[in-house]
């Protein structure tokens, strides 16, 4: 995560912690009218208990095994997790079938959403084609 605070989730009693300083559910306002309309604004806080589990299983994963073709978006001012565990990990796959692609200028205020119509149409595009440029690379056999 970008703020290391999140990591006191983890402790014992840490969804009671996590409601008591931030309340039983967290809210924000829309960006836009239709992340209004198609996204969660309100969720439960003690999701980010559950989130953080997740991160705190991937912490320990052996990115040295990773042999297959991995093709990695990410931003540098990512305000949402740590970018520099993203880039850090990425070095560590083991295979020469690798991509990693800045994408520092999508429409997200927290530089985390990197494509989508409803954040960043205009990264969808280009994001799509680096996509497809990197399937081409793996030489994938057409029957």
């Amino acid at each position: 995560p970008a703020v290391a605070a999140a990591a006191i989730t983890l402790w014992p009693w840490g969804k009671q912690i996590v409601e008591l300083v931030a309340g039983k559910y967290r809210s924000w306002e829309p960006l836009n009218e239709d992340q209004g309309k198609y996204w969660t604004t309100t969720m439960p806080s003690s999701a980010t208990v559950t989130m953080m589990g997740l991160v705190d299983i991937t912490s320990r994963v052996d990115y040295s095994k990773f042999t297959i073709p991995t093709l990695v978006f990410y931003s540098d001012k990512d305000g949402v997790v740590n970018p520099e565990y993203i880039v850090e990990n990425f070095h560590k796959i083991n295979t020469e079938k690798k991509k990693i692609i800045k994408v520092n200028n999508s429409g997200d205020t927290k530089h985390h959403v990197l494509a989508g119509k409803i954040l960043s149409a205009h990264t969808v595009a280009p994001t799509a084609n680096s996509i497809i440029d990197f399937l081409k690379t793996l030489q994938i056999n057409k029957k």
